[in-house]
């Protein structure tokens, strides 16, 4: 039912209505209801999904027959029955919370006052920013900008605000989400006091609103409106706060009233970080702006025998707010010192493991850990501990041809951070100019959380992108006296909103800045296109594990396969065998002993896919015009960005779902797909063996050799759920998958395969006719044969899934040298690859399923997009243009905003993505996946008009808590419901469709608590655990071997890596002092607050993944390759195991918290025994 209110006071917000009529309505037994204020017009409507309690209140409070007066900030409210029929997806979102609620043992108050609820919100007289350090040996809060104007503080479930009043109203609203506070510090003593200390500076937003306007409204005029957001976020509170907002991150608020302080203290069993403390104040002999700008002028000027690599790590201490700029000069003279006797890679290690000991200044750190002879004492321990070390960590990559030291900054609203030097895969530019890595910085713009910075209806993102952002893209970058300049960005990149900026420096008696190095790489002067040319131009910036120089001659150029305006090769190329031989040996890196036979490349000005022709002879390489994107290139190097070196898993992904829901197939056919899938998260830890299976199948702990080592145990007959380590690494593993499932309908398709498509060369396909065949271990060659069904992700339009049928070839033909591929005809009207969202043959992936449960019946023809018209500016792309176009491709980037929309409609709608709002948005998607290319953003008006009511399967999950092992954190469902606004739970309703079936199928609690209680019985048996017995295994098996003498050699791998491990958990952390778990990185997966990772997380996720797989290599290489060669292989492993077992059996407060290592090293010690012993009881230790 759904009630109509006019004469609403203006400037009231959903939030003051609704907490007004939540104690009206419950009187009535109307707990679950929801407010949407018309914006401007001083109407609302009021819904609630009980008709008959709702005839009641109207009974009461209609404006007819009124009993009682609606009185609302002195103002009398008109209530009456809505003309318009409700929303009905509004009113199943109120009955599911409704049901939610009284599941969780919700109840009711009828009759309870609003005045009776404990306050959330308090004033303040004046705010101040600055830091905890201390003062004569205690805490105190130094400030460094004052706000003398007053405002509140409100409590809310999600987050603080904080709203500064002028004449009574906010014009000024700081927004600090709970989740980045460390603590909160009440005081009551001289003056009652609140200090948040923050992880991360806070949002910071000023309001829109027309005085004028809102004066004639409370006149009772009405005055015409403009549809827009109320607020615009800003990046400080002036020009003062601009300069320590990014390093000053604590605010102290002076409360006006006494009762204050009771009733925040009382809200600790919701924030667990208050707690009562001393708000000392300290002062600040130097401004805090001033010493930073001082630093950084020394850095430049004074200590300029310091390597830049020292210069950015001291810069980062201090504009990362490790420590203040007093304590980094303090450190300066003892790092010389270090530099002079030891050298520049001594002196950068001495201080990146310096930057992890460095605790931060708050109320549970002692004076003492921050005070300078005890930084130096740290800085000293450091220092001994790389020089002891037989392995460096700047230099134990310098075999790796394809990796470099990449130095890192993000700017965001408030500030710039540097990360790094990180060794990283390189691109074009850095192998071109490996000798000047510290000229290059990789920068990304983002939020201050560390995601990407999206679209907001209620405030306007203008001033970050238009000034803040604008400045920095089209000015310097300065670091310790190096101006870093943008230049350029790869298509992945500007995806993620990160770009390249370099600093000039003089190669062969030349200068070398942004123009010039672009200048090099070829000619761009006839693009006339921004958008065309900075895609051209990031072809450099495409990450490439390999380069192998081809001779002259080597590459010819051959005509494209088209019919009419289709290109039916574009992208693809062919390569002889002697060449592709020429790639296995000098660069294809693989850890598998498979040799690919495609290879995904950039070459000169070209880019696509090469794939091998038996018919070639020489070394040959035939390239297509579709493939040359610019000519001029001097490269002669086949750079490798990817290899079909297995058959990749399909799996299916909600959008595919919904499409082949409306194509017909049966909802039991997903649900059976599920069942099956979550049965075997069930059964993953019942044994190693099962366990084994599915890390390997998640490609998890290959490095380590943890599936092996799984089987191992299990042979031996060691359960591995007796090892908290192992069992917790499981555990997560599967919890993940479950995740997966559930938040993302991730299911795997037994019958189905992932693979890089390609172009018949042979001419043997007829149209509609395609050839696969794949190729892994154990499992051999496979060729697919008949009807099958083909798509690519992101998949919207109903035609972007189509039958085809696979079909052999001949014996004799050159395909069958081919494998983990799909092979399509050239033959047609139209390319098969283009009718699947706009696919080509330049690196895309095609998903294919050969299981007939999922072929419809009925088809839809592809879409067919006319292309758009980029934008011709006239004359050649500059600097600026580009930039510019960086900066508008984030601002205007809507992938995810349409994606989202039309997964809502496709639900709601009777005819899902047949609808015609959704065929609108994926037209309007294809335009977006262009904009990289094209420069023409959507057109905003194109996008259906929509509320914010989801279904119920994107709803958030609960968090997860892996402090110790893996649990749920407990969220009350009772917590101020009324306050959230927009984003209360009635917003999702429960979806009947098959995507809400399935999500309402699994439990992840009950599911989860079911595997650890299997786990759980497992692990009692071996009271003991494992470590212990298996390492007096390997004595009893290994008696006579002289291990011990390797201890002090074993010492420095196992410093190696923890090291390298505590750095990997530090760069991929959103801030320095909340590090990633260990788990993560084992598993290779950050964890998502609720339920999903963001994009961000899932591509951070990999990168930390493959660095984290790269160390767990060069250790085993380590100890493979020690002293005393390939017969002291058992010794040396068996020192390094026993190290590893002395951690683990350490009292827990001396431990260091690494727990991998022990099996990390067991895996490779009892890979090492099994050789020795010359008997084979496990299974492969590859």
């Amino acid at each position: 039912m759904e009630l109509f209110l006019r004469n609403l006071p203006a400037n009231t917000s959903e939030t003051e209505l609704s907490e007004f009529f939540e104690p009206l309505l419950r009187q009535f037994g109307l707990d679950s209801y929801r407010c949407n204020i018309l914006k401007g017009k001083g109407l609302a409507t009021l819904t609630v999904a009980d008709k008959g309690a709702g005839e009641a209140f109207l009974k009461t409070y209609c404006h007819h027959q009124r009993k009682i007066p609606l009185i609302l900030k002195g103002q009398m409210l008109n209530c009456s029955k809505s003309t318009n029929q409700p929303n009905n997806w509004k009113i199943e979102a109120l009955k599911k919370q409704q049901k939610e609620r009284l599941r969780d043992g919700f109840k009711p108050q009828a009759g309870r006052s609003h005045e009776s609820k404990s306050p959330r919100k308090f004033y303040f007289t004046n705010l101040e920013c600055g830091l905890w350090d201390y003062e004569k040996g205690r805490l105190a809060f130094f400030p460094e900008y004052q706000d003398h104007r007053p405002g509140t503080i409100e409590f809310c479930p999600k987050d603080i605000t904080i709203s500064i009043l002028e004449s009574r109203k906010p014009t000024t609203r700081i927004n600090i989400a709970l989740g980045t506070i460390t603590n909160i510090c009440i005081d009551d003593h001289s003056e009652i006091s609140i200090v948040l200390a923050l992880a991360e500076a806070p949002k910071i937003y000023e309001s829109l609103e027309d005085d004028l306007a809102n004066l004639v409204k409370s006149l009772g005029i009405s005055f015409p409106t403009t549809k827009g957001p109320n607020w615009k976020r800003i990046a400080h509170l002036g020009a003062s706060h601009s300069q320590v907002i990014s390093t000053c991150l604590v605010y102290r608020l002076v409360l006006l009233n006494s009762s204050a302080f009771r009733h925040i203290f009382a809200l600790r069993n919701e924030i667990p970080t208050i707690i009562p403390f001393a708000n000392l104040l300290g002062r600040s002999l130097i401004p805090h702006s001033d010493a930073m700008a001082a630093l950084g002028t020394d850095l430049a000027k004074k200590y300029t025998q310091l390597p830049f690599q020292l210069k950015f790590l001291l810069q980062r201490l201090a504009s990362n707010a490790i420590l203040t700029p007093a304590r980094v000069v303090a450190l300066i003279p003892r790092i010389l010192d270090i530099l002079k006797k030891h050298g520049g890679v001594i002196a950068a290690e001495s201080l990146k493991k310096l930057i992890r000991r460095i605790p931060y200044a708050g109320p549970y750190t002692e004076a003492k850990s921050l005070e300078i002879k005890t930084l130096l004492t740290s800085l000293e321990e450091s220092k001994d501990l790389a020089l002891n070390s037989p392995f460096s960590e700047f230099d134990k990559r310098s075999q790796y041809d394809h990796m470099g030291l990449v130095y890192k900054a993000t700017v965001t609203p408030s500030g710039i951070y540097y990360y790094g030097p990180d060794y990283e895969v390189k691109n074009r530019i850095l192998r071109k100019y490996s000798d000047y890595l510290s000229c290059f910085l990789r920068v990304s713009f983002l939020e201050e959380n560390g995601g990407s910075i999206f679209f907001d209806s209620d405030a306007s993102q203008d001033y970050i992108f238009s000034t803040r952002f604008r400045d920095l893209l089209g000015g310097f970058i300065n670091i310790a006296g190096n101006g870093y300049q943008f230049l350029g960005f790869s298509h992945s990149s500007l995806r993620s909103s990160t770009c390249w900026f370099m600093s000039p420096f003089i190669l062969n008696e030349r200068l070398m800045w942004s123009e010039s190095v672009i200048a090099d790489l070829g000619d761009f002067t006839n693009i006339r296109i921004p958008a065309k040319c900075a895609a051209r131009i990031g072809q450099a910036f495409s990450e490439t594990f390999s380069a192998v120089p081809i001779p002259e001659g080597a590459m010819r150029v051959i005509e494209d396969v088209k019919f009419e305006n289709r290109v039916f090769s574009d992208g693809v190329g062919t390569l002889s065998l002697e060449l592709m031989k020429k790639l296995w040996k000098g660069g294809v890196r693989n850890k598998s002993s498979i040799s690919p036979t495609l290879f995904q490349i950039r070459f000169a000005g070209a880019k696509g896919m090469i794939s091998y022709d038996s018919r070639l002879t020489g070394e040959t390489l035939l390239l297509r015009p579709s493939m040359i994107k610019f000519e001029g290139s001097k490269a002669r190097d086949i750079e490798i960005c990817g290899a079909a070196y297995r058959p990749l898993p399909m799996f299916l992904n909600r959008q595919l779902i919904k499409i082949l829901e409306d194509l017909g197939i049966d909802g039991a056919v997903f649900e059976q797909l599920q069942e099956s899938a979550v049965e075997k998260l069930r059964m993953t830890t019942l044994s190693g063996v099962n366990a084994a299976y599915f890390l390997e199948k998640n490609g998890i702990g290959g490095s380590a050799r943890l599936p092996a080592l799984l089987r191992a145990l299990d042979r031996l007959g060691f359960s591995f759920q007796a090892d908290e380590f192992l069992r917790h690494t499981t555990e997560m593993a599967t919890l993940i998958s479950l995740r997966e499932i559930k938040y993302r309908s991730r299911i795997l398709v037994e019958k189905g395969v992932t693979l890089y498509g390609i172009m018949d060369e042979t001419g043997y396909l007829e149209e509609g006719k395609v050839f696969c065949k794949t190729f892994s271990e154990p499992e051999g060659n496979r060729v697919l044969t008949g009807e099958v069904l083909i798509t690519r992700c992101p998949a919207l339009h109903p035609g972007d899934v189509q039958k085809v049928a696979a079909v052999d070839v001949p014996a004799d033909s050159p395909l069958h040298q081919l494998f983990n591929c799909i092979v399509f005809s050239q033959k047609g009207k139209r390319d098969l690859p283009s009718m699947l969202s706009g696919g080509d043959l330049d690196g895309d992936l095609y998903n294919i399923i050969y299981d007939e449960r999922f072929l419809p019946t009925v088809f839809y023809s592809p879409a067919d997009y006319p292309r758009a018209t980029p934008i011709d500016i006239g004359r050649p792309v500059e600097r600026k243009d580009m930039y510019e176009f960086f900066l508008k491709f984030m601002e205007s980037d809507q992938l995810g905003r349409i994606a989202t929309l039309h997964q809502v409609i496709a639900d709601q709608s009777h005819y899902g993505t047949r609808d015609e709002r959704c065929l609108i948005l994926a037209d309007m998607h294809s335009t977006a996946v262009d904009f990289s290319k094209t420069g023409i953003p959507i057109d905003h008006k194109r996008l259906p008009k929509h509320d914010n009511l989801r279904p119920d399967f994107m709803a958030n999950g609960p968090r997860i808590d892996i402090v110790r092992g893996v649990s749920f954190e407990e969220l009350s469902s009772q917590q101020n419901p009324y306050l959230e606004g927009e984003n209360r739970v009635s917003r999702y309703y429960e979806s009947q469709k098959i995507l809400g079936v399935l999500y309402r199928a699994i439990d992840e609690r009950e599911i989860f608590e079911s595997i650890r209680k299997t786990t759980a019985l497992s692990a009692a048996r071996e009271s003991r655990g494992i470590l212990r017995p298996v390492w007096e295994y390997v004595l009893e098996k290994a008696q006579g071997i002289q291990w011990a003498n390797y201890i002090e050699w074993a010492t420095g791998i196992k410093e190696l890596y923890d090291e390298d491990l505590l750095d990997i958990m530090n760069q991929y952390s959103i801030h320095f002092t909340r590090p990633l778990n260990e788990l993560e990185v084992v598993v290779g997966c950050i964890i998502g607050k609720y339920g999903r990772q963001t994009k961000r997380q899932r591509e951070e996720s990999i990168a930390m993944k493959d660095k984290y797989e790269d160390l767990v290599s060069y250790v085993n290489k380590c100890i493979a390759r020690g002293p005393g060669g390939e017969e002291e292989m058992l010794p040396r492993s068996m020192a390094c195991f026993y190290l590893g077992l002395q951690e683990d059996e350490k009292p827990e407060k001396f431990k260091i918290g690494i727990r991998s290592y022990a099996w990390v090293a067991g895996a490779t010690c009892l890979k090492s025994l099994d050789s020795f012993i010359n008997v084979y009881p496990f299974t492969t230790w590859s």
